[in-house]
């Protein structure tokens, strides 16, 4: 080889392991505080149930207030529940995410999904809780999904066992902002009340 191109070898070989060395010896670069956003979407799927034993979901509420409760059966999809009278109700018929949804006069709404969801929007920084109950003597997975402040804005009941029509029914309580302190306790009253009736 020549002279000229050895010079030129050596050269670019000290070139390129002074940039190596300059590039591993520079301080991190400091981007600030990483702040999550409910609007950032992230589809998660609940972690797997619990191992523990179910306890049986039993409505807390008073007779009184339960009076004039309304029902909703739907035979198409074979199951009925009660709910509150002030509650606004909805069935959407979509083919492949067929819903019934019911909504509180402060926001939240409770989705009843035959044919499961595949995943839902959460907040990244999301912290959940998770237990088993028993609805109707099947058994479900009840995960609670709470912001950075510890306030819940999204539960999920998933059901275990197959079911005989719909093996992937899920049952949903959200709300647009967190969920009311009151509601949890009307929704297991609501989910004390659901039957399956095919």
């Amino acid at each position: 080889m020549k002279p000229k191109y050895w010079a030129i070898t050596i050269l670019a070989a000290v070139a390129i392991c002074a940039g190596v060395f300059y590039y591993l010896n520079q301080p991190a670069l400091d981007l600030g505080p990483v702040v999550a956003h409910h609007s950032v979407k992230t589809i998660i799927t609940p972690p797997p149930a619990a191992s523990s034993s179910p306890t049986n979901i039993s409505g807390t509420l008073s007779p009184s207030a339960v009076e004039g409760w309304k029902t909703y059966t739907n035979s198409q999809y074979g199951f009925s529940l009660k709910f509150p009278s002030d509650w606004k109700i909805d069935f959407l018929d979509d083919v492949n995410e067929p819903t019934v949804n019911l909504e509180s006069g402060s926001g939240e709404i409770m989705s009843f999904y035959p044919k499961g969801r595949s995943g839902y929007d959460l907040d990244p920084t999301s912290t959940f809780t998770e237990k088993q109950i028993i609805i109707d003597g099947g058994t479900a997975t009840e995960t609670t999904y709470s912001d950075d402040f510890g306030k819940p804005y999204l539960i999920s009941v998933i059901f275990q066992a197959p079911l005989k029509s719909y093996p992937n029914f899920e049952i949903q309580l959200t709300s647009k902002n967190t969920i009311s302190d009151s509601v949890p306790n009307i929704f297991d009253h609501i989910l004390s009340t659901f039957k399956f009736t095919n």
